[in-house]
């Protein structure tokens, strides 16, 4: 496992975030899946809009990207740092964005996705 595998939820999760309309165009940590294996890679921007052809690329939010999404709509919740973990986060983020509380929108003349 690498380091920043502690800091950004699994796969399965990022997928269950892109389908709730979790922003996919930003740079930072991303999932790449090929038909043969999985991992993590950081991009920029710039980076990012140059794809390699034949793969999936599943944004993967870190701790702090999901605590901020958090905040906006639970600003009094109180979080112990010892309780933070990826899979918290967001599996509470997943909740949020099911319950209609959070509400993604993508930058930059893309569609607004609610769930």
């Amino acid at each position: 496992m690498i380091w920043a595998e502690k800091e950004v939820p699994s796969l399965e999760l990022c997928k269950r975030l892109k389908e709730l309309g979790f922003p996919q165009s930003s740079g930072g940590w991303y999932w790449r899946v090929d038909e043969y294996k999985k991992w993590l890679s950081f991009y920029t921007d710039s980076e990012y809009k140059h794809r390699i052809p034949n793969e999936i690329f599943i944004k993967a939010p870190t701790c702090r990207e999901m605590i901020e999404w958090i905040s906006k709509v639970e600003p009094y919740h109180i979080i112990s740092y010892k309780s933070i973990t990826p899979k918290r986060l967001a599996k509470e983020l997943i909740c949020l964005a099911k319950n209609r509380r959070v509400k993604f929108k993508e930058v930059k003349d893309e569609k607004e996705t609610n769930c």
